[in-house]
C-alpha cells in the first residue's frame, strides 16, 4: 500500500493500491469518504505542525498491515521520469513491488546541495538553525557509533534523498520508525520552537528527511533512487531543476575520477 500524505482534500485519481492519508486532522474540519485520518487510533496527529508528514508515517507504523508500504505526497509521486512524465500518473503499485524484488527500499532521487552550501550540513544550516542540528547530532550519537558515523558521513555529502518518501517492506519501515521517533521525541526536550515562524516550526519533518538517510547508511540497505514527479510545477521548472541536478552529478563524477587517478599515481 502506498499512502499519499496530504493536509488538504484533492481530486487526483490514484491507481489501485494508493490510499489518501489526511494528516493534522486535529486541526481540520469535516471527514470525507476515500480518506483515512492520522488522528484515528494510536497517533501523534497533534504534532503535525512540527512533524509534517511524519505524523502520517507514525500512523502507518501503528496501523498498516500490508506486506509492502510506502509514503508519498499529494503533489509528489514516484514516476519513470521527473521531467517528461505525465503529471498525475504515479507508478502503478505493481511496478513498485517489482522493484522491491531486487532492492530493500525505494527512495526519492537524490537532491544536491547548492555550490554555496557545499554539503548537507551547509544546506541545512543555510535554510534552518545550526544550533538545532548540533542538538540532533548529539542525540543521534546516543544511538551508538554506527549511527553517529553515518550521521557524519551524510553531513559531509553534497546530496541526500529528500521528502521522507519511500516504498519498502513493512518490516523495514517498522525498524526505521522504532529508531527515528524516539530521537525526534528526545530532541523536543532540548529545542524551543516557540519563537519560530510556521516554516521553521516544521523542524522535525526536516530532521527526519536527514535521519532517514542516516538510518539507510547505517543499516547498509540496498536502495533504488526513483524520479519524483511534482504536481503543479511547470515543465520549464522541472527541466531547470533536473538540469542543475545533472550538472552536480557530472561534477561529482569528474571529481571522483580525478581522485581515483591521483590515488593510482601515488601507488
Amino acid at each position: 500500500m502506498m499512502y499519499v500524505v496530504t493536509h488538504k482534500y484533492f481530486s487526483l485519481s490514484l491507481p489501485s493500491g494508493y490510499q489518501k492519508l489526511m494528516v493534522g486532522k486535529n486541526c481540520l474540519g469535516k471527514y470525507m469518504d476515500g480518506y483515512i485520518y492520522d488522528n484515528q487510533g494510536n497517533n501523534i496527529s497533534k504534532k503535525n505542525s512540527s512533524y509534517c508528514e511524519m505524523t502520517g508515517l507514525y500512523w502507518i507504523w501503528k496501523h498498516a498491515i500490508n506486506r509492502h508500504v510506502g509514503l508519498c505526497h499529494y503533489r509528489r509521486y514516484f514516476q519513470r521520469t521527473a521531467v517528461i512524465g505525465f503529471p498525475g500518473r504515479p507508478f502503478p503499485i505493481e511496478i513498485l513491488d517489482q522493484y522491491l524484488e531486487n532492492y530493500d527500499c525505494l527512495v526519492a532521487q537524490r537532491v544536491y546541495a547548492s555550490r554555496a552550501e557545499k554539503t548537507i550540513y551547509g544546506q541545512y544550516c543555510s535554510n534552518h538553525y545550526e544550533k538545532d542540528l548540533i542538538i540532533l547530532a548529539s542525540t543521534v550519537e546516543k544511538s551508538g557509533n554506527l549511527y553517529a558515523n553515518a550521521f557524519g558521513t551524510l553531513m559531509r555529502r553534497d546530496y541526500f534523498f529528500p521528502y521522507n518518501m519511500f516504498y519498502s517492506s513493512r518490516e523495514l519501515m517498522c525498524d526505521y520508525c522504532s529508531w527515528v521517533f524516539p530521537i525526534l521525541s528526545e530532541c523536543e526536550n532540548y529545542i524551543d520552537t516557540s519563537k519560530y515562524d510556521l516554516y521553521q516550526k516544521r523542524i522535525y519533518g526536516f530532521f527526519a528527511e536527514r535521519l532517514f538517510n542516516v538510518w539507510l547508511l547505517a543499516q547498509k540497505k540496498k536502495i533504488l533512487e526513483v524520479p519524483v514527479m511534482q504536481i503543479g510545477t511547470s515543465f520549464v521548472s522541472r527541466f531547470m531543476f533536473y538540469k542543475s541536478q545533472k550538472l552536480h552529478q557530472f561534477s561529482d563524477f569528474l571529481s571522483l575520477n580525478s581522485q581515483i587517478k591521483c590515488n593510482s599515481s601515488e601507488q
